[in-house]
């Protein structure tokens, strides 16, 4: 998981509530800070405190090469180098950032972002 640091990461966070009800969700790519004591650190690309997410071998992809569009924000991001996308359960008591809150479970099998086919000649 050190091979990370350095790369673009692709990140699609969903909270819910304990009931399982999506409340929201955000997309945003950032730079991999560290990985360190089970950890993966992200850049937040808002400027704020950095993103912590579970350094959870399986929940992180190789992205294919291409054009990658961010349901939010319409944002286009050019390939990324990795994909990951999480459940964050939020119960009624969790007052604290995102950042900290806990991360449930990767969403495997889904994309962080709809993927376009890479343009070329």
């Amino acid at each position: 998981m050190a091979g990370l640091v350095g790369a673009r990461l692709l990140v699609g966070l969903t909270y819910v509530d304990e009931a399982g009800t999506e409340l929201s969700s955000t997309q945003f790519c950032g730079r991999v800070l560290e990985v360190a004591d089970g950890v993966i650190v992200v850049a937040n690309p808002q400027g704020r405190e950095p993103i912590v997410l579970p350094a959870e071998v399986s929940g992180y992809t190789p992205a294919k090469p291409g054009r990658y569009v961010l349901r939010d924000s319409g944002e286009v991001v050019v390939d990324p180098d990795y994909l990951t996308a999480w459940t964050v359960t939020v119960g009624e008591a969790d007052a604290l950032p995102p950042k900290a809150l806990s991360v449930d479970q990767p969403h495997h099998g889904r994309r962080a972002a709809r993927g376009d086919p890479p343009e070329g000649p």
